[in-house]
């Protein structure tokens, strides 16, 4: 019986340091997933910053974009009027030709 017992106090033995390794995983891999969720929460943090900043980078490229188009109808009005005014200057130098041959 004694035999037995010190058997079962072995074995009872190898059984508290088992569970107590056990223990000390369970504790280590807790700790792991609870750093995982803080980097998650943080990449998660960081992606919403990145997509303020590339939302406000597609506004202002769209106001370029505007921009570009108004200053392209303004140029297209300059090279209009500058048209018209070759257009005047050349009928205008002709009329002052023919005054010119008139009172000669």
């Amino acid at each position: 019986i004694e035999r037995v017992g010190r058997d079962l106090s072995g074995a009872l033995g190898t059984i508290v340091a088992a569970a107590e390794r056990t223990r000390q995983s369970a504790a280590s891999v807790t700790a792991s997933a609870q750093e995982n969720v803080k980097a998650v929460e943080i990449a998660l943090q960081n992606l919403g910053l990145v997509a303020k900043t590339a939302e406000g980078h597609a506004a202002a490229a769209m106001q370029v974009s505007a921009s570009t188009e108004e200053q392209s109808a303004a140029c297209e009005q300059m090279t209009s009027a500058s048209t018209q005014l070759l257009s005047g200057s050349r009928q205008l130098k002709l009329l002052v030709g023919e005054l010119r041959t008139a009172a000669a």
